[in-house]
């Protein structure tokens, strides 16, 4: 087995990142929906979830990870003059715990150490694997709200 790889999301991408997001929304497939509903709900969010983040990240790289040329996830950076942002990193949870997150981050926190740059991110409070695994890399919190927890890695 490979190591996974980056490479920039392309139009045909697009089954495979709708299938992604419904794979983590653990939240929404426990509602009481039939799967019409549930199909039409993830779609929906899905949509919501891509428009907002364009809108809010332009510039960013929308980017798909893959091992040997079979995607595993996606990643979503923005980069800006001061910092890394890494706004959305997603696995399919069968490929979890593998370190693929580990060496991904890895990746980030060394171009951003050369750059001079911190890396950012966020992560929901009910996330703790994800949390545990930020924390043992060197992020640190340094704020968010009710639903979500800022974290910063500095270098």
């Amino acid at each position: 087995m490979t190591s996974p790889m980056l490479r920039a999301q392309r139009p045909e991408d697009e089954a495979f990142l709708r299938h992604l997001y419904a794979m983590t929304r653990d939240d929404l497939r426990q509602l009481p929906l039939d799967p019409a509903s549930l199909g039409a709900l993830i779609d929906m969010q899905y949509e919501a979830q891509r428009t907002g983040y364009r809108a809010m990240y332009p510039r960013a790289s929308y980017l798909v990870v893959e091992r040997d040329g079979e995607p595993l996830g996606r990643a979503i950076v923005d980069e800006n003059d001061e910092e890394l942002r890494l706004v959305d990193i997603a696995l399919l949870p069968q490929t979890r715990g593998q370190g693929i997150g580990t060496a991904l981050i890895g990746i980030w926190q060394r171009a951003a150490a050369g750059r001079g740059k911190r890396v950012v991110l966020s992560v929901l409070h009910t996330n703790g694997r994800a949390r545990r695994l930020y924390e043992a890399l060197g992020f640190v919190a340094c704020g968010g709200d009710g639903v979500r927890c800022e974290l910063v890695w500095r270098g």
